[in-house]
């Protein structure tokens, strides 16, 4: 009696009823809001009594399947093509418990079946090979001409080789990786900041592709880049020569038929106020206006709102030159240049070859196509006395008063002045 008093005296705890856990496995599907749902069914009837089972994915009024590698025999589905045999749903929701899993967080609200089971497949963001993007993004590049497109092949090669991998997923790219191969590169002047910047552009490139912003697509959702801090190259070495230097190169008679033409074209580069190998190369006839050579710069003219174009007067000094390397020149062409070369890459890297086999006749220190250059800049401004500013404008470079530059008309007889100025003190 006492122990039956003391069992009424006691406060009755809350009782918390949970669903047993083997119903909650042996339901043959799964639903959670703005989810897709899974359902184990067969496709096909087989003669002989096994059948395959899939995992129905609907979402989005859309449809697809996933293939098991389950069977059932055919007293474990019913007349709708479902599966009932509850050994075989046991396993089947555990498989799509870990599908509710993969999908936690992610947003599939505007996603269509097909898209949520390429997902959970492993051809989402998981299996995205980088390595296959970028040889096919590199390939585009070249095939439309971009200069220097190689180095994008180089920055991939060198960070491939530092991860001793030949194919990489995008998933596989951290932070922690790229600042190792980074540090693997501090020892050279431009790789360490042209490598990653170059490897970056390519990254946001595949996001750019596979990545549906508005739609919450991300199988790319992984960001590396985004604080990692990428080191500013080394100051290049200045490639000007002296003026004596540049006297003997013009002045003296090369035994090779490159060189030769490597002479011919460096003094066009040099007396047309330091012009490049690369637009020298695409000049057109109609860039030739009387006695002046109007073009647009190859390297900048698509990054800038006047389109890089200047004006330079042709001097005497390389009137005979011109014509020498006019002759046999291709259609669409105003020099011969492209009947030699490939392209403006290929022809700026064999000129450079010619400079150097008479620099090593002549005795002279190398030089490259852009020695002339800067050879030009330099005597402009420290032998003739141009101001900075109008040496900047006679190589054509961007001015740092852009917002200056929109009210007031070029005038071009300033880069005329500087050059003539340049070619009378080296050639008198």
């Amino acid at each position: 009696m006492a122990f039956l008093l003391d069992c009424r005296l006691k406060r009755p705890q809350k009782q918390i009823k949970t669903p047993p856990i083997c119903c909650f496995y042996l339901h043959h599907s799964l639903h959670f809001s703005d989810m897709p749902t899974f359902k184990a069914k067969i496709r096909k009837r087989r003669a002989n009594g096994f059948h395959s089972v899939y995992i129905l994915c609907t979402h989005n009024s859309s449809l697809s399947y996933i293939k098991t590698d389950l069977v059932v025999s055919d007293g474990g589905v019913n007349d709708k093509s479902e599966v009932t045999d509850s050994r075989v749903l046991m396993r089947v929701n555990s498989i799509i418990c870990s599908y509710y899993d993969q999908l936690q967080g992610k947003r599939v609200d505007r996603l269509t079946a097909k898209e949520i089971v390429e997902m959970l497949a492993g051809n989402g963001d998981e299996g995205i090979s980088f390595t296959d993007f970028a040889c096919s993004y590199i390939r585009t590049l070249s095939s439309r001409g971009v200069k220097r497109a190689d180095n994008y092949r180089y920055a991939l090669n060198s960070f491939l080789s530092f991860v001793g991998k030949s194919d990489i997923c995008f998933s596989e790219i951290t932070s922690k990786i790229l600042r190792e191969w980074i540090e693997s590169l501090n020892h050279t002047k431009r790789a360490k900041s042209m490598y990653p910047t170059l490897l970056k552009a390519i990254f946001n490139a595949g996001m750019e592709e596979y990545n549906d912003y508005d739609r919450g697509v991300l199988r790319v959702a992984n960001r590396p880049f985004e604080f990692l801090k990428i080191p500013s190259s080394d100051t290049p070495e200045k490639r000007s020569v002296s003026v004596e230097h540049l006297r003997k190169f013009f002045s003296f008679s090369p035994k090779s038929d490159q060189a030769k033409y490597a002479q011919d074209v460096a003094l066009l580069s040099f007396c047309l106020a330091g012009m490049n190998v690369a637009d020298i190369y695409e000049l057109t006839p109609e860039n030739l206006q009387w006695d002046k050579i109007c073009y647009n710069r190859a390297k900048t003219k698509g990054k800038r709102g006047d389109r890089a174009y200047i004006e330079v007067s042709i001097p005497l000094e390389v009137m005979g030159t011109i014509e020498r390397l006019s002759d046999r020149a291709r259609e669409g062409y105003l020099l011969n240049l492209s009947a030699r070369y490939y392209d403006r890459h290929t022809c700026t890297s064999y000129i450079s070859r010619g400079i150097a086999k008479l620099c090593k006749e002549a005795g002279l220190p190398p030089m490259t196509s852009y020695s002339f250059r800067h050879s030009w800049a330099t005597i402009a401004r420290n032998e003739v006395g141009a101001s900075e500013e109008d040496v900047a404008f006679a190589l054509n470079h961007i001015s740092a008063h852009r917002v200056t530059d929109r009210y007031i008309r070029k005038d071009f007889s300033r880069v005329d002045r500087v050059n003539t100025g340049v070619i009378s003190y080296v050639f008198g």
